[in-house]
């Protein structure tokens, strides 16, 4: 009674209608997104989120307290959300930019490049009526485009916030058990998932491959903590700890070796930036080579790579600082029988 009590009163539930509003306002733009041709309208993301969005806030309306549907839902919204903030930004940044700049070699270089065609197909398309709407309206199509991309990252940012705090408030209020070990487990995932673009953009110290040992122990200290705790899973967590170090540190080395291309840095400490130099250079030749980049002139590969590396790299140490701070909480954490039922352990 006292969940439905929380979900029906209570600043949670008035949430529930803003993300409805949130969503229907996202879901009527994606019409006008598509319609003016914005660089990721083939993605859909606007109307994907709008209407998954749409489902998870009318489902918690209709049925007033919160089940792990009501979780499902929301975290699914979140993820969603979270691709339809970050194309959205990217976007939104992209268009702001003009043309000669986006031609400059940048990551936008590469979005115009990719989406070029496609977006020249849609205006094929919908040439004659986005020229009477302009006209009779005055407006103009890079403003409009502007105008909605921004409304659509503004939204997209909101339903990210409201729908990641409505997961959390759903677990709490079902008593869903989320334990150390689950983080660890999902942490573990993304450091693979990332491992693969580390690998695939040739960062430095590719052949290592530390995010990719990082993700399997951290998968591996997960299973053992979540199957059978022991001195074994005591062990790995703190053997993750010291991982997880090594694995910032051999980052953040990375990092300043990328941005030392970049602003001519001359330290030292930079001459490791060349070790296993020859394999380095066959794995960006051999990118050189790769889709889309046979076509781009050579200073636009550079510097797209080193963006797309120099992002890798900034989001693999926060990944990093995460893995660190679990696998100490996990060495460190007393288990006592009262405090069994403590959620969010």
């Amino acid at each position: 009674r006292l969940g439905t009590l929380m979900a029906a009163t209570g600043p949670q539930w008035s949430l529930y209608p803003l993300l409805a509003i949130l969503a229907f306002c996202t879901f009527s733009l994606s019409g006008l997104h598509l319609f003016f041709c914005l660089p990721f309208h083939i993605l859909f993301l606007p109307l994907l989120s709008g209407i998954v969005a749409l489902l998870t806030a009318f489902h918690a309306i209709f049925l007033r307290y919160p089940n792990r549907t009501d979780f499902v839902l929301q975290v699914i919204a979140s993820l969603v959300s979270s691709l339809f903030f970050f194309s959205s930004a990217l976007e939104t940044f992209c268009l702001s930019k003009s043309n000669d700049e986006s031609k400059s070699g940048d990551i936008c270089a590469g979005v115009t490049y990719r989406t070029e065609s496609l977006v020249e197909s849609c205006n094929g398309f919908f040439h004659r009526m986005q020229g009477v709407v302009l006209t009779n309206a005055n407006w103009e199509i890079y403003s409009v485009r502007i105008f909605i991309s921004s409304c659509l990252t503004a939204l997209a940012a909101s339903e990210l916030l409201i729908t990641t705090a409505l997961s959390f408030y759903s677990a709490h209020e079902t008593k869903l058990r989320i334990r150390t070990f689950h983080y660890q487990l999902v942490l573990g995932l993304v450091l693979l998932l990332s491992a693969f673009f580390h690998w695939q953009y040739c960062c430095l110290y590719y052949f290592v491959s530390v995010p990719a040992m990082a993700g399997v122990l951290c998968c591996l200290q997960g299973a053992a903590t979540w199957y059978h705790p022991s001195r074994l899973s005591r062990t790995l967590d703190v053997i993750g700890s010291f991982a997880a170090i090594a694995l910032f540190s051999s980052l953040l080395f990375s990092m300043l070796c990328a941005l030392s291309g970049v602003f001519d840095w001359h330290f030292s400490i930079l001459r490791h930036c060349r070790w296993g130099e020859t394999t380095m250079r066959g794995c960006r030749r051999s990118l050189h080579f790769s889709y889309p980049y046979f076509n781009w002139e050579l200073p636009q590969i550079e510097h797209e790579i080193t963006s797309i590396q120099i992002t890798i790299y900034a989001f693999q140490l926060l990944l990093s600082l995460f893995y660190f701070y679990f696998s100490i909480k996990a060495t460190f954490k007393l288990r006592k029988p009262k405090e069994r039922n403590v959620y969010f352990e």
